[in-house]
């Protein structure tokens, strides 16, 4: 490890070896051995700090590392509170709204309608908007079919009128139509001016405020863009082996 015997290695051997002794290193370091100290050459003693605490010192001052690369950075996280379901009468809660909001509306509607007919006086000659046959026949006034039958006729009337005006009013005014359709479909679709697609992995997973992203803006901007290294490993097509005996030439005394 020296360049000579374990028993002669020494750590000024060792540094020795590491520095000038080896002719293998690239370029040859000297160290210089001294035990004399003073106020302007001191040896190199300085606190250390944790990962979660800032550097501060006379060489650099630096804030503590994030909790990306270090755990004790992370804020703690806070305990799992099962969440309370919304439950009444033992089910759930939304549910059991859904279905008193539809019975109550489908209990209006019948009721309305209903209560209408018993109150709209009966005409002498019923207005027909169309030549085609509804799917139920008119109700005899001396025969009763029925309270359901007179409910869904004037269900179908009711309808067939909205409908009638409201074809009617489009076919007598396309231009008008169309014009506004097309008017309420371009303010929709105004947001698509600003719509924009992020593809660059960087805008998608880091945040402009995280301590990641601000250090390597520092790097692309003071040194150059960071690139994913790709690595490539080329072997030869003659995958026989080749035995190679390497002989460290010892460090002189």
């Amino acid at each position: 490890m020296c360049g000579r015997p374990y028993d002669q290695c020494t750590k000024e051997a060792f540094m020795q070896y590491l520095g000038i002794d080896n002719p293998q290193v690239p370029f040859p370091i000297h160290i210089l051995f001294s035990n004399n100290t003073s106020e302007a050459e001191s040896y190199y003693n300085q606190t250390t700090f944790l990962c979660n605490e800032p550097i501060l010192s006379r060489y650099e001052n630096k804030t503590a590392c994030g909790c990306l690369d270090c755990q004790k950075s992370c804020s703690p996280t806070p305990p799992d509170v099962p969440d309370k379901k919304f439950t009444i009468w033992n089910l759930d809660g939304w549910f059991v709204i859904a279905m008193v909001g539809s019975v109550l509306l489908l209990s209006t509607f019948f009721l309305s309608t209903f209560t209408i007919s018993k109150l709209r006086k009966p005409r002498a000659t019923e207005y027909r908007f169309t030549d085609t046959i509804t799917l139920i026949p008119p109700v005899n006034p001396q025969k009763s079919s029925g309270r359901m039958k007179h409910i869904r006729k004037s269900t179908e009337q009711f309808l067939e009128r909205i409908f009638f005006r409201l074809g009617l009013f489009c076919a007598q005014r396309p231009y008008l139509v169309l014009t506004s359709g097309l008017i309420v479909i371009a303010s929709l679709s105004c947001g698509l001016i600003k719509f924009k697609v992020t593809t660059d992995p960087v805008q998608l997973w880091s945040a402009k405020s995280s301590i990641a992203r601000q250090q390597k803006d520092y790097f692309d901007q003071h040194f150059r863009p960071f690139y994913r290294t790709t690595q490539l490993i080329i072997i030869p097509d003659d995958q026989s082996f080749v035995k190679h005996t390497y002989l460290s030439p010892p460090a002189p005394l």
